[in-house]
């Protein structure tokens, strides 16, 4: 924390009692605590909660020396610098693709497929293939909603369709130097985390749907990374049309039941 020289028990900052990771001790002897604070990190990453500090503090403050609790603070005396408070982080290298667009949120006019569509063609786009169009917010918003209209008239609900996905990529083709230049999909029912892994290895991101546990109801997605925890839990990292930053989400083979990958094609 910066600044510390000015926090004085006299001159304390204001601080609530939210967000609480309790600890309880019942030995009174020189020792060490451990606080678990993933989960109040994830939500200051995610703008769930505010990142106003930490405020490490007895439920009870006793004055008289026998009950009082106290902790040793970083500028403690460098001869016991190993009682200083410290933090150990675990992370876990990703493989992940940057330049995803999450510029716009899935509405009713572009519900998620078109516009995980839209934000997959708006990457190539910006990486070498314009004629795709997307290269600005308002364009990627015009498209995603042609798409959406598009997919629409393919029969009751075809937006919503898993199915149209491949034909839907066809909507983004242009000419080039008598060239042909389109985005060419390949829709897969419950593909593999190995192909998934390869796709993201090579690259491309790719489509990937999610049924019904993580987001409450089925809901597409365009698929930038991957990792595995230290005990062994995949993860994806997606573009969802709900955050503007990427996320991770568990996987899972039943859950994630559909995969689409995305290939540029020039003929």
């Amino acid at each position: 924390m910066s600044g510390t020289s000015n926090f004085t028990w006299n001159a304390q900052k204001n601080f609530a009692f939210t967000n609480r990771i309790c600890s309880r001790v019942t030995d009174k002897s020189y020792s060490a605590e451990d606080f678990d604070v993933t989960t109040l990190v994830r939500s200051w990453y995610s703008t769930t909660a505010s990142n106003n500090g930490l405020v490490i503090k007895p439920r009870t403050v006793y004055t008289n020396a026998s009950n009082r609790t106290g902790y040793y603070s970083s500028d403690i005396s460098s001869s016991i610098a190993s009682k200083r408070p410290h933090i150990t982080i675990e992370y876990t290298t990703t493989n992940y693709i940057t330049g995803v667009p999450c510029e716009i949120r899935s509405t009713s006019e572009h519900s998620c497929i078109p516009t995980a569509i839209t934000h997959l063609a708006a990457y190539w786009a910006r990486n070498g293939y314009s004629g795709f169009g997307c290269q600005t917010v308002a364009q990627v918003e015009a498209k995603a909603t042609q798409v959406h209209n598009t997919m629409a008239s393919w029969g009751s609900n075809g937006n919503k369709v898993n199915n149209n996905i491949p034909r839907a990529f066809g909507l983004f083709t242009y000419g080039s130097g008598g060239r042909t230049v389109s985005l060419q999909a390949q829709g897969i029912w419950y593909g593999s985390w190995d192909r998934l892994r390869t796709e993201i290895n090579a690259g491309r991101p790719l489509l990937l749907g999610f049924a019904n546990q993580v987001y409450g109801g089925g809901h597409m997605t365009v698929c930038v990374g991957y990792y595995v925890a230290n005990n062994g839990a995949r993860y994806v990292i997606v573009s969802d049309a709900h955050n503007s930053h990427y996320v991770a989400k568990p996987y899972d083979e039943n859950e994630n039941d559909y995969i689409a990958p995305v290939v540029v094609s020039v003929t």
